[in-house]
Order: structure tokens, then C-alpha cells, then sequence
């Protein structure tokens, strides 16, 4: 069956590229696991069957040699994963954390509303009470007060007294893991400063090229003083998108449009094709075509200098070049050849970009457009040529999201019908937009006066393509919500994809019938959580610092009942995530002092039931039996009176609130450790 689908004999990369990918998911997935040992006994195990092998005929001695190199690459996958994490390092900071001073180069700056969010690569530490330095590795997410007036910069040494703690895990249900996605930048810990306990350097250390950078963008600010003006060509043409407004944010989302203004294969594609245009031009590298190839290779890698070298430009930097690299190697290179090879390199430099958003859906965008622009094109010939031009952009756009939207839906819960829509509007803008900016800085240099009226009409420009993207934001059905897309269900669509590429390949009607087969499997799976979530009663115990939140769900209803210390102004950030993946119609929230009888819940001050399970507060506990006692205040009786009072009351689960002080927290956590019911604590656990 692959057979029919791809000849792999023509891209011997993507043969190299699905052994290594495995491995390496393994390693990074399991980097303190027992498969070591299993692992480094696979590759020299395939070397003795291949040598057994070479007796043998060409065919059994051709899969001696597939198994030989798949386990190989598959090993040197996972031995790139298990060493990827920096905190393995003997210098890295994690072991240093006893330290009081620190310093470091300051590589990324976002402002917020109250505060400055730095990312810091940490150099060298010391105790506080005599200075003696010694060198460290690693990153650390730095936190400066708002109200300090100097700015800080990247490529600034940051000295600093602080004390770096873990950066907290998700702890309510389905909410951002934002651990996790700084996990994958290699950064673990933070630290809040405090004024008058750090010390910016008054030079930056950073390269010439960062430094140009910078004034570059405090240039654009100065050009167009509105945050909607130059945080577009901040991102669009430097990749800078800290100052990008929310709403303007939001506005380029719900379009499908902000992939613009990501510094990525679209802008480096743009100025690529710049490049070859201009020095086709110049008759020494005309004639010889490797010069000229190299030349815009060089261009290229300047631009994603001065782009920040962030991991979507050098992403995208990578994947053209050894495109470029194929061509000027074979005239007739292969393109999937290529792609496959960056993605290879760049995770043997990168490992946990396997794991990023941002390096699977550009690769996945790529294939797509690579693969299917051609054949949706070719459904429909124009016989206009402005037609014809915009058929070509919204062909490109389908084909980027026949491979991408299956994860897109993954990872983001919602889906932009209108993308194609966008793109005719800001897709051919977007060449126009960079060659805008970066001429506006050109005219702030030579023509200050002129630059003013420049920068007035390319506002009003600039303005005039956002109310049109408004406009396409404000139709019916621009964005549609898919809260529950699940993992089964992205294995099933890419699935089949595959399918419909085989059909596309062959017009062989089992594929139809397998396609089918498939779709009916993946509405089966859709319905069947539907139906089971409708029909099983779910009670869920939020952690949050202020008070106990509690959600009980039931056929889309949710009765709620909330602590008075807890704000009602959280209760979103703490439970929407939730109430959003199981669809819920209608919240109400429940008062808490009174009796009350529903037909699934009934309460009365101290306690409450829902369906068959009854939980007690322990802070006003009736005399009762109880399945759940929640702790909510500090405990009164002796550690006897306490176990006889949980056998009385018949408790089988005790859950630790986390909206005590942090004293009571632990004399609670010393005394529950005495007793034999098992403990929940939210604040470390998470939500019950």
C-alpha cells in the first residue's frame, strides 16, 4: 500500500527523517526510562542480523539493511532527545539555586501592562556575602516593575538579587500549560524583581547586527507613533510582535491572517524571490548561476539577522536555503528532498522544536502547498487573468490548510472559515508592507520632512486594509469553535488525508471506501464523547488563591458555588477552559447559606450532594456522613478527635484548599499526614 502511495526511492530523506523523528519522540518523552538499556542494544542488534543477513539473497539483505538503518537513526533520535534538556548540564543554574547573585545577557523583551517580561541566558552566579563568580548555563523568565523608567534592551547585562522558583504547572482543567510551552524554550524557573535589586548594563553586548536592530524599531515607533501602525511593521518586517495590540492580535487570528505577521516562510519567500529578481541584474552573477545562489543564500541569512533570529524566521531561513542548496546541487532537485533534510537538521540542533506549534504547522504548510496547489488550480482554469491571479492565492491558501488544519484545530479549538478570504487581501499586501516600512526608515534617514507625509499616507493605507479585515471578521460564521478536538482525532483526519492522496494517486476505489470507512469511525468517536459527557454527572473542585470554586456539570448545565473571598471576575480564567470543552448552555451560581433541593443537588449550609456524592466543608462540617471532606480551615482537634470524627462522618477522600496562608497550609499538610483517608492538595496537585 505505501508502494502505491510514494516511491520512496526518490526521497531518501524522508526515509532518514521517520526513524530519527520516532527516536527522537521517545527521548524527549521519556528521558529518565529503563528503554535506555532497550534502545542501545537495538542498533548493535541490527548490525549482527545485517551481517547474518549478507549470506543471504539481495532481498532478505536489502531489509537486513532498512532494519539496520532504521535502528540506527531511530537511536541516534532518542540519544539526541535524553541530552537535549539543558538541566542535565553540570553548570546549569537549577544546581546553583542556593546562589544570590546573578548575572546574565538579557535575549528577549516584552512589555506588559504592569511589568517588563525578560528572557535572561544566565552567565555567572555568586553568594551575596562575598563576591566570587563562577560560570553558569542556562535560562531564566526575569520579571522588572513597570515603574522603573529605564527600558530594558536585548543584548543588556542584567545583575540581579533574587531567589528563581519553579515556574508553576497548569493546575485547573484543560487551562494553557504555560510550564510546558517554556519547558520547550529550555526555560524552568523565574524570578521577580524587586527595585533597587537588579542593575541593567549601560552597554549592550550583543552583536552589531542586534544593536542596528534596535534602533531600527525605535525608529518605527518614531515614524508612527500609533502601536496599530508600527507594530506591523515591527513584526512584518524585524519580527517583533511584543507590541502588537491585543485587538489587532485578535483581528489577524479570527481572520486566519496572523501568520503574517509571524517573520516566517512567507516573508523570507518574499524576500528571496526580491533577491533573485535584483541580481539577475547584475551580469557577473548572472552568468554564473552558484554565485548568484549564494549570494541570495547570504541575503537570506542577513534578513533572518535582522528579523531577530527567532525560531520561525530561522525556520524558515533553514527550510530555503537547502531548498536553494538542492537546486544549485541537481537542476532537477527534489523539493520534498529538501524540506525533509532542514527538518532533519534543524531538529538535530533543535530537539524540542519537534514538539512546536510553530515548526509543524510551517512544515506541514509547505508540504501542503508543495502537494496540492497544482491539483486544486488545475480544478478550475480562469480565462481572466486578474482572476486567474486571485484563483493562484486562494488555491495557495486551501492547499496550506489541507495538511495544517487537523492540528490547527488541535492545538487552537477553533477554525477561520474565512482564511482564503484574508489572504487575497493581506497576502499580496504583505510584500508591499515590508518594502513600505523598510522605506519609511530609508525616508527617516535622508528626508526626515518628507517621512512625516510618507508615514501619514501609508497610516491611512495601513488603516483602510484593517477595516476590511474587520469587515471580513464581522461575517457570519467567520470563526467557528471546535472545543473538543482531540489526538484520536487528528491521527484519523491525517489518516485520511493519506487516503485521499492515494485515491488522488491511483482513482482506485477501495481508497473511497477506506476514506469512508474512516470518516464514519472518527463521527462514531465524536458522538460517542458527545453522548458520554451529556450523560455522566461530573463534579470538579477548582485551585485557586483566593477561595474554593466548584463546578457540578450535568447534560450542559452547571450549577456553580463559589467561596465569598473568590472574585467573581476570576471565575473565567479559572473555569472556562472546561465549561468550554464540555459545551455548557447555562451556568448558575448557587448561594451557599441557604438549604435547597434540585432534582440532581441538594445543599444545606456546610455540606452539599451531587448525584450520589456528598462533600463537606470542614470549616462548617454538619453532623453528617460526607464522601469528600474539603479543608478550608485550619484544623481544631487533636489528631485523634480528627480520625475519629473522619471514620464518623465516613470520609474517603480529604481535599487540601488552597486559598490558606502558607503557614496553616503547612501545619495542615504535617498534621493530614498522620491520618489513613488519602489527601488531595489543590495547590500542588491541582484541580479534584
Amino acid at each position: 500500500m505505501t508502494e502505491v502511495l510514494v516511491n520512496w526511492k526518490r526521497f531518501p530523506f524522508i526515509r532518514l527523517l521517520l526513524p530519527f523523528v520516532i527516536g527522537l519522540g521517545l527521548g524527549l518523552r521519556q528521558q529518565e526510562s529503563s528503554i535506555t538499556l532497550i534502545v542501545w542494544l537495538l542498533a548493535p542488534s541490527l548490525l549482527v542480523l545485517y551481517l547474518l543477513g549478507l549470506r543471504r539473497s539481495k532481498q532478505v539483505e536489502s531489509v537486513f539493511f532498512a532494519l539496520l538503518l532504521f535502528g540506527l537513526l531511530g537511536s541516534l533520535g532518542w540519544l539526541n532527545g535524553v541530552t537535549a534538556s539543558e538541566q542535565s548540564r553540570k553548570d546549569h543554574y537549577s544546581r546553583q539555586l542556593n546562589e544570590k547573585i546573578w548575572s546574565g545577557t538579557i535575549e528577549e523583551v516584552q512589555q506588559k501592562t504592569n511589568y517588563d517580561q525578560l528572557k535572561v541566558a544566565l552567565q555567572s552566579c555568586s553568594p551575596d556575602t562575598v563576591l566570587q563568580w563562577q560560570r553558569i548555563s542556562g535560562r531564566l523568565l526575569v520579571f522588572l516593575p513597570k515603574a522603573d523608567s529605564i527600558l530594558p534592551v536585548p543584548g543588556q547585562v542584567l545583575v540581579f538579587k533574587g531567589n528563581p522558583f519553579p515556574v508553576s504547572t497548569a493546575k485547573n482543567p484543560f487551562a494553557f500549560d504555560y510550564a510546558a510551552y517554556l519547558a520547550s524554550q529550555q526555560i524552568h524557573f523565574q524570578v521577580y524583581l524587586k527595585t533597587g535589586n537588579y542593575q541593567l548594563g549601560v552597554e549592550q553586548t550583543g552583536s552589531a547586527l542586534s544593536r542596528w536592530r534596535h534602533h531600527r524599531l525605535a525608529q518605527l515607533q518614531q515614524i508612527w507613533p500609533e502601536p496599530r501602525h508600527h507594530a506591523i511593521f515591527e513584526a512584518m518586517v524585524f519580527g517583533e510582535k511584543s507590541n502588537l495590540p491585543k485587538e489587532l492580535r485578535q483581528l489577524y487570528a479570527e481572520v486566519g491572517a496572523l501568520h503574517v505577521l509571524a517573520v516566517s516562510g512567507l516573508h523570507v519567500g518574499i524576500i528571496l524571490v526580491l533577491l533573485q529578481a535584483l541580481l539577475k541584474r547584475v551580469p557577473f552573477l548572472n552568468r554564473r548561476r552558484s554565485f548568484q545562489g549564494l549570494a541570495v543564500l547570504l541575503g537570506v541569512w542577513l534578513y533572518v539577522g535582522l528579523a531577530g533570529a527567532g525560531p520561525s524566521v530561522v525556520r524558515a531561513g533553514t527550510m530555503f536555503s537547502f531548498i536553494l542548496l538542492g537546486g544549485l546541487l541537481q537542476r532537477n532537485g527534489n523539493i520534498y528532498n529538501s524540506l525533509a533534510a532542514s527538518a532533519f537538521f534543524l531538529l538535530l540542533l533543535q530537539p524540542y522544536w519537534l514538539y512546536s506549534p510553530g515548526f509543524q504547522l510551517s512544515y506541514l504548510a509547505v508540504f501542503g502547498i508543495v502537494h496540492f496547489q497544482q491539483l486544486i488550480y488545475r480544478l478550475w482554469i480562469p480565462s481572466y487573468r486578474w482572476l486567474d491571479y486571485a484563483w493562484k492565492l486562494t488555491t495557495v491558501s486551501i492547499a496550506a490548510q489541507v495538511l495544517t488544519f487537523p492540528i490547527s484545530l488541535y492545538y487552537f479549538q477553533q477554525f477561520p472559515m474565512h482564511f482564503w478570504l484574508s489572504g487575497l487581501v493581506i497576502v499580496p499586501l504583505a510584500p508591499l508592507l515590508i518594502v513600505l516600512g523598510g522605506l519609511g526608515l530609508l525616508l527617516q534617514q535622508t528626508l526626515p520632512e518628507a517621512a512625516t507625509y510618507f508615514a501619514q499616507g501609508v497610516a491611512v493605507f495601513l488603516d483602510g486594509v484593517h477595516f476590511v479585515l474587520e469587515k471580513i471578521q464581522a461575517l457570519p460564521g467567520s470563526l467557528v469553535p471546535v472545543p473538543d478536538f482531540d489526538g484520536v482525532e487528528v491521527i484519523g483526519m491525517y489518516a485520511a488525508i493519506l487516503v485521499l492522496m492515494a485515491w488522488m494517486k491511483n482513482k482506485n476505489s477501495r481508497w473511497i471506501y477506506l476514506l469512508t470507512s474512516l470518516l464514519l469511525s472518527l463521527q462514531i468517536w465524536k458522538c460517542t464523547k458527545e453522548w458520554y459527557r451529556q450523560n455522566h454527572p461530573l463534579l470538579v473542585i477548582y485551585t485557586h488563591h483566593q477561595g474554593v470554586l466548584v463546578d457540578m456539570i450535568y447534560q450542559g448545565h452547571i450549577w456553580s458555588r463559589k467561596d465569598d473571598g473568590l472574585p467573581e471576575r476570576s471565575i473565567p480564567f479559572i473555569a472556562s477552559p472546561l465549561r468550554t470543552k464540555y459545551k455548557v448552555k447555562k451556568v448558575e451560581l448557587l448561594p451557599t447559606q441557604s438549604s435547597m433541593h434540585l432534582k440532581h443537588y441538594w445543599q444545606i449550609p456546610g455540606c452539599f450532594q451531587f448525584f450520589q456524592l456528598r462533600v463537606g466543608h470542614y470549616s462548617r462540617l454538619p453532623a453528617i456522613p460526607v464522601d469528600i471532606l474539603l479543608i478550608d480551615a485550619p484544623i481544631r482537634e487533636t489528631i485523634a478527635d480528627f480520625q475519629e470524627m473522619l471514620v464518623q462522618r465516613e470520609v474517603r477522600q480529604l481535599v487540601l484548599a488552597a486559598h490558606l496562608k502558607s503557614w496553616e497550609r503547612l501545619e495542615i499538610q504535617q498534621f493530614l499526614e498522620q491520618t489513613s483517608v488519602p489527601v488531595h492538595d489543590l495547590a500542588v496537585a491541582g484541580a479534584y
